[in-house]
């Protein structure tokens, strides 16, 4: 009869373990935008500077009360560590600041979503601005890297290149931001392109890549471009992989 009591109570524990190790856990950040942060200051931001190879995106209390963040600098990713703790979800963050190895991101945000962020490192005192914008359930933010080739043909010379290229998608404006690196002449160049985009049957049309159609696939865009004329020619196509 001992046995047997014993028996049960053991099944009966485990039963119970399993039961609570199968509870999904509550106030989890998430990494998907929450419906309910659409228009508060909690949320998920990502950002692009538009004179170097820089980009971030920060996770501010999307469904827990967490901050987290990551920074890529020069292709170097960086783990970005909130420097404030007052904050609450729906609060206006004035300078809510991260630092990182290279530097800080400083981050302002309205009490509805609305940003802006800037770009200190510790080598200068110039503060860049940041091109920030809300990932919303509706229309998110995303950003891409990548390459962009390039092959010319001009009279009896030839040359190809390949340059870094990083994209940032905002589907809340339908504003888009390419940042293109080149290096000529022994030095390394950026240079940014900002237009319009649409997206129609996942084919993006954009001003800032002149006549190349983009094809939207899951997490890749890819496009082609060719044109030739008289002692012209020009092939280019660009690949790029997203990040956030």
């Amino acid at each position: 009869m001992k046995k047997i009591l014993l028996l049960l109570a053991v099944v009966g524990f485990v039963t119970i373990s399993c039961e609570k190790s199968e509870e999904k856990p509550e106030n989890v950040l998430s990494d998907v935008p929450l419906v309910e942060y659409d228009n508060s200051s909690a949320g998920i931001y990502n950002g692009i500077s538009t004179n170097s190879m820089c980009f971030f995106s920060v996770n501010i209390k999307n469904g827990a009360d967490e901050v987290k963040g990551n920074v890529h600098l020069d292709g170097v990713e960086y783990k970005l560590t909130p420097m404030f703790t007052d904050f609450q979800a729906g609060d206006y963050l004035r300078d809510g600041a991260f630092s990182f190895d290279k530097g800080f991101i400083t981050i302002d945000i309205d009490e509805q979503g609305n940003a802006e962020a800037f770009l200190e490192l510790k080598n200068s005192t110039e503060s860049i601005q940041l091109v920030v914008g809300k990932s919303k359930s509706t229309h998110e933010v995303h950003l891409y890297s990548g390459i962009y080739s390039e092959a010319v043909v001009e009279g009896a010379e030839s040359w190809e290149a390949n340059s870094s290229e990083l994209l940032f998608l905002d589907y809340n404006t339908s504003n888009l931001y390419r940042i293109i690196q080149e290096e000529y002449d022994g030095e390394k160049h950026v240079n940014s392109r900002q237009s319009s985009f649409e997206i129609i049957d996942n084919v993006i049309s954009a001003g800032a890549f002149d006549n190349m159609e983009l094809n939207l696939l899951p997490n890749k865009i890819t496009g082609t471009y060719s044109h030739s004329e008289e002692g012209y020619s020009v092939d280019s196509s660009i690949s790029l992989n997203r990040l956030y």
